[in-house]
């Protein structure tokens, strides 16, 4: 359902990671150095952030958590 779509021009695939967040929403990482939200309900994305280093290097990200206070 999700693979091989595009949210906002960013690609939604290679998920490598899937978190629920404090609100009952998901987050989903992709290894292409995308964080998406996703609505718990259809799975579809709702927003997206692109992730990089502070150099503004893509991350190649493979793990993600949610701690209590809402911060991934």
């Amino acid at each position: 359902m999700l693979d091989k779509t595009y949210f906002a021009g960013t690609y939604v695939g290679n998920l490598s990671s899937l978190a629920v967040d404090t609100d009952g929403s998901l987050l989903a990482l992709s290894d292409r150095s995308a964080l998406f939200n996703l609505d718990a309900r259809t799975y579809r994305p709702t927003g997206v952030v692109a992730l990089a280093d502070e150099s503004g290097r893509s991350l190649d990200s493979e793990g993600l958590a949610v701690d209590r206070d809402g911060s991934a």
